[in-house]
């Protein structure tokens, strides 16, 4: 459980949750720093969260964030709900693997598919 000793707990029209006033560090799943990688990636719950997304997409958006140049999205199926406008690099949901769409949408052409997690982190990692 997370703990942050907050006097307040606030939800914004982006999605998050913001802290009002901790007192001392915050611990659990909260992005407490403002160079946290994480806030560059854009990710859909996925799956199981979502009856479209065939694939978990938190996890591998919290293993590429930091590593990839440039904007990314990580979408659980080609509606792209997280991100409605061009990525620089969009891994997307494919009956349970991931297609790798370059400079644009999550429902354009992919450059590459069929990829696993760990394909996707190697991806990102040849063109970082």
């Amino acid at each position: 459980m997370a703990t942050s000793r907050a006097k307040a707990l606030r939800v914004t029209p982006w999605r998050l949750f913001l802290l009002e006033d901790p007192q001392g560090p915050v611990d659990g799943p909260f992005i407490a720093k403002r160079d946290d990688p994480l806030l560059h990636v854009d990710a859909c719950p996925g799956a199981p969260y979502c009856g479209s997304a065939s694939v978990e997409t938190r996890g591998l958006a919290r293993q590429l964030a930091g590593r990839a140049p440039g904007s990314l999205h990580v979408s659980g199926c080609v509606k792209g709900c997280a991100r409605t406008r061009p990525a620089d690099q969009t891994f997307v949901g494919n009956a349970g693997r991931f297609d790798l769409v370059q400079n644009g949408c999550a429902w354009d052409a992919p450059r590459k598919s069929r990829l696993t997690p760990d394909d996707a982190l190697a991806e990102v990692k040849s063109h970082s």
